[in-house]
């Protein structure tokens, strides 16, 4: 092979090189314009898809790396966008935000309180916001007032709010099970009437006074071997039992509903009053 044939062969391949190299630069430009616009349109599912394969390209593209944790976030891929977030490492304010939010909607409320007294990342006031939603969400009432009276949190509608959410925390009386049971086994339906579902609790109460009278008649009128006794029977049996558990998931659904309402004010304040 002569020199001339070496250094031409050299010289397509080098061209070939720069050529392969621009269509790369050039899809993966692409591929981040397109992940953006998914994202911004609110398509997370594909947005996440993209977004994993140009981190995969580009580890160093952080903003690709913040909107894949985001796009798991909103597709409540909470664990997966965790995990990802322990790997990196990144000790940077979003990734750090992102981290605590994640924590926080997965219920991971310890590590979240552990996560809050490691990092550095955020303003007084907003370490405050955070610990305060810990701790709310946690139900320790006493340490969420306790931070918030250290006046870290310059925003006085933030302040009030939260300040709402554990006035009526302190406020509400939940039911109990062991109160709303035995009234329903004297009484059918009066359980439910406790825990504030009247129509549940008046209409348990019809069915089994209704089934229980209509087996008390065929006894009287045709005996123990009426079958039509023993089916009203069986109604009013089943019409009781179903009363009672009826009652428990009464009472079980009423304070849920409460807890409830409650982590989401809390979420809702934490996550857009920033």
């Amino acid at each position: 092979m002569t020199l001339f044939t070496r250094i031409l062969i050299l010289f397509l391949y080098f061209c070939q090189t720069i050529l392969f190299a621009q269509e790369d630069i050039y899809q993966l430009s692409s591929s981040k314009k397109y992940a953006n616009y998914l994202y911004q349109s609110g398509d997370y599912y594909l947005a996440n898809q993209e977004y994993e394969r140009i981190v995969f390209l580009d580890s160093l593209d952080q903003l690709a790396k913040i909107r894949l944790i985001q796009s798991h976030r909103f597709l409540k891929n909470y664990d997966v966008a965790i995990s990802k977030l322990n790997v990196w490492k990144i000790d940077d304010y979003l990734f750090s935000e992102e981290h605590i939010k994640l924590l926080l909607l997965s219920n991971q409320l310890e590590e979240a309180s552990s996560f809050l007294e490691k990092n550095h990342n955020f303003s007084n006031q907003k370490q405050t916001m955070y610990q305060v939603a810990t701790s709310l969400l946690a139900y320790d009432i006493q340490k969420a007032t306790t931070l918030l009276e250290k006046d870290s949190i310059s925003n006085s509608s933030l302040l009030n709010e939260y300040q709402s959410i554990i006035t009526d925390i302190n406020q509400f009386k939940s039911k109990k099970i062991g109160l709303a049971l035995p009234m329903s086994m004297l009484i059918p339906g009066t359980g439910k009437m406790y825990v504030g579902y009247w129509k549940d609790g008046l209409f348990s109460l019809l069915l089994t006074s209704m089934s229980t009278w209509q087996a008390y008649r065929a006894f009287d009128q045709r005996g123990v071997k009426s079958a039509y006794a023993w089916i009203y029977t069986g109604l009013a049996t089943g019409f009781y039992i179903g009363n009672l558990y009826g009652t428990v998931k009464s009472v079980r659904k009423f304070n849920n509903h409460f807890k409830h309402k409650n982590i989401h004010r809390i979420e809702k304040i934490t996550f857009s009053t920033f």
